[in-house]
């Protein structure tokens, strides 16, 4: 693939002198020193390695870990990074654009630059961020933690890392709820209804004996009313959400860790209603016979999270709106299966795991049933 010409630096994003690695041959010693001493690193690197990692899991993005070898062995800078994990834009055009359209590189690099450190949830360092003047290249040098576990939305949620990820959400919404912040920040692009139908299809066409008759019955019904839907999503109570709270974007620490969770990959980071996160992470993340059982104790257990944050949220009202989210959540599934093509092994079979979850939530729930709730445009 020919390689895209060097990227101009957003001005508008506070740039230094640092160039935007597009691929890991861009990645150079005097790069990372740099780097680090943007962040008052200043132990002397004597080289490093990196390798390729989360293959078949990014849709819009590629990364790496680097480990780095430092020239004095005793740390003399607190806090010294051992490994690191660098994100860059996917190479493929098509993935690329779609990701700008949604602006999910820009919202990723901003979250960086002025949310993070704000944030009541455990997220890691940053020692670079930096996104392009035409917003199709960025790249992000983020703390590693080799100690902790990936979560793998291939295999699906226990309710173990459930019980863990669920109340963090609370951690996570609850400083921000209602909040002018939340309600000044900018929500995702217009919809553009012919793309979700020809994303439809295009689900259909791969994973239509996936998807139950009353589903794929329901396509005209249900694209018409996604913008709907969408402002439904907007609508008060809004909070901060991370928007793509999933197994593969958490990381789980060893027993006693002082970090018993990680939340990474905040390229969707909006304004929106805190159940979206809770919806998406039990409905297309658990297996659905263990989601049938414990969906309801695991929504009790955020609104006890939120309660002892000071947010009531009653049951009714948050079970209702479980049922909404989980309707427009499907647009997830269209966007996903129909829009980012991936054709990677592990791609595949985790957009089949997407599909089967969902779809079952959608049913079970029957979600369907309030679509006539939403109007038509």
């Amino acid at each position: 693939m020919r390689r895209r010409e060097k990227c101009v630096i957003k001005e508008t994003l506070k740039p230094d002198a640092l160039a935007i690695p597009e691929d890991i041959d861009d990645i150079t010693l005097e790069w990372l020193q740099s780097s680090l001493k943007s962040r008052d690193i200043d132990d002397e690197l004597r080289s490093f390695s990196v390798a390729p990692i989360g293959e078949g899991f990014g849709q819009t993005g590629i990364a790496a870990l680097i480990r780095l070898d430092y020239a004095n062995t005793a740390k003399s800078s607190a806090n010294r990074p051992e490994t690191l994990v660098i994100k860059m834009a996917t190479p493929d055009p098509t993935r690329r654009a779609v990701a700008r359209s949604m602006n999910l590189y820009d919202r990723e690099v901003r979250f960086y630059q002025t949310l993070a450190e704000d944030v009541r949830v455990r997220v890691p360092r940053c020692f670079f961020a930096q996104i392009s003047e035409d917003g199709l290249a960025y790249a992000l040098l983020l703390e590693g933690f080799a100690d902790h576990r990936p979560g793998d939305e291939t295999i699906g949620c226990s309710i173990e890392d459930a019980r863990i990820a669920v109340p963090e959400l609370a951690r996570l919404h609850a400083p921000n709820w209602d909040s002018a912040l939340a309600k000044s920040m900018s929500s995702f692009p217009a919809i553009d209804q012919a793309k979700y139908e020809q994303a439809w299809d295009r689900m259909i066409a791969d994973f239509g004996h996936l998807v139950p008759e009353e589903i794929q019955s329901a396509k005209a019904r249900y694209i018409e009313r996604i913008p709907s839907l969408v402002r439904w999503i907007g609508s008060d109570p809004i909070t901060v959400i991370h928007a793509d709270y999933k197994l593969d974007n958490l990381l789980f620490g060893p027993p006693g860790s002082p970090d018993p969770i990680v939340v990474l990959d905040w390229q969707g980071m909006r304004p929106g209603k805190p159940i979206q996160d809770f919806a998406y992470l039990i409905g297309q993340n658990m297996n659905s016979e263990l989601r049938r059982a414990q969906e309801v104790g695991l929504l009790k257990l955020y609104l006890e999270a939120l309660e002892k944050e000071g947010i009531t949220y009653d049951f009714s009202t948050a079970y209702s709106d479980y049922r909404k989210a989980t309707l427009y959540l499907w647009s997830y599934v269209i966007a996903i299966t129909g829009l980012m093509v991936n054709n990677h092994e592990r791609a595949i079979r985790r957009k089949s795991g997407l599909i089967q979850r969902a779809a079952s939530a959608v049913m079970d729930l029957d979600t369907l049933s309030l679509l006539d709730q939403f109007s038509a445009t």
